[in-house]
């Protein structure tokens, strides 16, 4: 009752569970945004829910899965501006920048537009993480928000940034 966002895991045993049926028909009655998740390829929506697509979990990357869940939470215009500022929190938390920094670099433009206080806080934890700015994955999604960023952001923070890579 308390969620706002219902995320059923499609699985075989989620199709021929009577419990998952009542819990999502629980969850339509209340109004609830619904994202299924399909596990396998097979496993599609019924019943009450058949009519929405679902999300396919991604199996080599549970990470690239996240990112697309969010960036289907940050298209319902009640939950943009926490999904947006999640997706920042994500993004700034990346560590990997072999999967997680590219991933997350190109998830986080599909967030935008992002206000003067968002690009200032991307640039600038990105100018202190050497996962982010020693990512070349991460630097066509950068170069973007840092065009997003002229006029908004302070030229010393872009600056820094820039010397971050540079110096990388």
């Amino acid at each position: 009752r308390e969620c706002d966002i219902f995320i059923p895991l499609l699985t075989r045993a989620f199709s021929e569970s009577d419990w998952t049926d009542q819990e999502t028909g629980f969850a339509l009655a209340l109004g609830k945004t619904i994202i299924p998740v399909k596990l396998h390829r097979d496993e599609n929506p019924h019943g009450f829910i058949d009519h929405i697509q679902a999300l396919k979990w991604n199996k080599e990357s549970s990470y690239a899965s996240a990112w697309d869940v969010a960036a289907c939470i940050g298209k319902n215009e009640k939950f943009r501006a926490v999904a947006r500022d999640g997706a920042i929190q994500a993004f700034s938390a990346a560590n990997d920048f072999k999967t997680e920094v590219p991933i997350a670099a190109r998830a986080l433009l599909g967030f935008r537009p992002f206000s003067a206080k968002q690009l200032h806080r991307i640039i600038n934890e990105s100018s202190s993480r050497h996962a982010i700015y020693g990512c070349f994955a991460a630097q066509h999604s950068m170069r973007e928000l840092i065009e997003d960023a002229e006029g908004k952001v302070s030229k010393r923070v872009i600056r820094r940034y820039r010397e971050s890579v540079r110096k990388w």
